[in-house]
């Protein structure tokens, strides 16, 4: 198997772990660690590299970015720009690199190229990673169990992810990418791959998950035509109580029918409080944005819905229901 493909058959959450993974194959990289906070930004994983012609150590930052476009774009590479502009202007010996299983389009190469961001996408690895971790990696991979869907989720696997990732602001970054994965099992197709982390033209909002809509049939062709949802925003939320009313305003400013649409959803561990139900109702009122709350427990029952063939869809659609007929 080649490791292009091998990769693309990889969940987000099990990419990281690869990019982890490959990282301390390399010798020369010590200290790796996940989801480090270095000077007020958060990086998926940091390292220290010791030149051998060298007596200093250079600080690795990674981004790692699980994406399943044809080619990235220069969109993603521009995030990483401030990124490295910060790392310069703090004097200490770093680098910036990218972990992609997507090839970069040759305008996102030649910008990595000119602000110095190192670009570790399926040729590089190849090049860069042990011919040994490479085997290992592929072989393990092969005698893996074969009842997932095509991105190597299950709804099992993820049932069990999303009990055993911890509640809490601390650990945000890994319950957004598991709500990006479970979406993205749940409603991909029909819906359009998830795109994370979209901000608008001022940056003033930025979307966890945004999935085109473009389906010419059934519940979702209905959700685009009755809430102009050509595309569907869902923010992740991990905190450890129901959601206030400011959550559910920080979402609505999102929700713009020249923009994404009127329909959003929210994945939050506990679901609405009190006062996030009546903003939910207060928005759907006076500015006809429906946004839908998913608990834990909703997450759960779709994903069992998708385990024994049925369409997850159902228990929007039923939530629909509820709140329209509640009014």
């Amino acid at each position: 198997m080649k490791l292009e493909d091998y990769l693309a058959e990889l969940s987000h959450r099990e990419f990281e772990d690869f990019a982890e993974r490959a990282i301390k194959s390399i010798e020369s990289f010590r200290d790796v660690r996940r989801e480090v906070m270095v000077s007020g930004w958060q990086i998926d994983i940091v390292a220290k590299e010791k030149i051998r012609t060298r007596t200093n150590v250079v600080e690795w930052l990674f981004e790692v970015k699980a994406y399943s476009r044809s080619r990235i774009g220069s969109d993603v590479i521009r995030q990483l720009i401030a990124l490295v502009a910060h790392s310069n202007q703090a004097g200490s010996n770093r680098k910036v690199a990218l972990i992609t299983r997507t090839r970069l389009t040759r305008q996102a190469t030649a910008m990595a190229e000119e602000c110095g961001i190192e670009v570790w996408d399926p040729p590089r690895l190849l090049e860069i990673l042990p011919e040994r971790f490479l085997k290992d990696e592929i072989f393990e991979f092969s005698t893996g169990s074969s009842e997932v869907d095509s991105l190597g989720l299950s709804s099992e696997s993820l049932a069990r992810a999303l009990e055993s990732t911890p509640r809490g602001q601390e650990h945000w970054s890994a319950y957004q990418a598991l709500c990006s994965d479970i979406v993205q099992f749940l409603f991909c197709p029909p819906l359009g791959e998830p795109m994370a982390e979209v901000s608008d033209q001022h940056k003033r909002n930025r979307r966890d998950i945004i999935m085109e809509n473009g389906v010419s049939d059934g519940f979702w062709a209905r959700i685009r035509v009755t809430y102009e949802a050509h595309y569907i925003v869902a923010d992740a939320k991990n905190y450890t109580k129901p959601l206030k009313k400011e959550q559910i305003l920080s979402v609505a400013h999102y929700l713009k029918p020249h923009g994404c649409g009127m329909f959003g959803l929210i994945l939050s561990r506990a679901g609405p409080g009190p006062a996030a139900t009546h903003a939910i109702k207060e928005q759907w009122i006076g500015s006809r944005k429906l946004i839908l709350v998913l608990s834990d427990e909703d997450l759960m029952e779709m994903l069992s819905l998708k385990s024994q063939a049925n369409d997850p869809e159902l228990l929007l659609g039923q939530r629909i229901r509820d709140f329209r007929l509640s009014l």
